[in-house]
């Protein structure tokens, strides 16, 4: 079987390349060609401000790092910590939350995510004493 060719056949474990075809009855209103035009764009809108706040997130770190380093008195390596676990958390944390959005689905997992989100940045700004920002920052 070649790639791109529907099969209408289940796919098993022998055969690992086999193209798994979804298909919709007529009005099925799951079928995304069948959303209206608001609700493709609300999820178009919404996408994009994720990734919008994604960048301004590390953004905003990175600003922050010749201010940790003089009013902290740390080395530059430890106020760039947070800034590379970053990143390493974008390749470690899908190996364990993926299996999440199987079980339980998208939906819930956006609004854990995107609330835990908010929680951690209204923690950073509000740490008593600062030096806690990151962890190799101390007196």
């Amino acid at each position: 079987m070649s790639l791109g060719t529907p099969s209408t056949q289940p796919s098993t474990l022998h055969e690992p390349d086999a193209t798994l075809l979804v298909e919709f009855e007529d009005a099925d209103p799951r079928n995304p060609i069948n959303f209206s035009s608001a609700k493709k764009w609300v999820i178009t809108i919404t996408a994009c401000g994720f990734t919008g706040i994604t960048g301004a997130a590390i953004s905003s770190y990175n600003l922050g790092v010749p201010t940790m380093v003089e009013d902290l008195h740390c080395s530059y390596f430890a106020a760039t910590v947070g800034l590379s676990l970053y990143p390493l958390g974008f390749g470690i944390v899908p190996l364990f939350t993926s299996s999440l959005s199987e079980e339980f689905g998208r939906f819930p997992i956006y609004i854990v995510s995107t609330f835990s989100f908010m929680l951690m940045h209204v923690m950073t700004a509000l740490q008593v004493p600062p030096h806690t920002i990151v962890g190799g920052c101390a007196n």
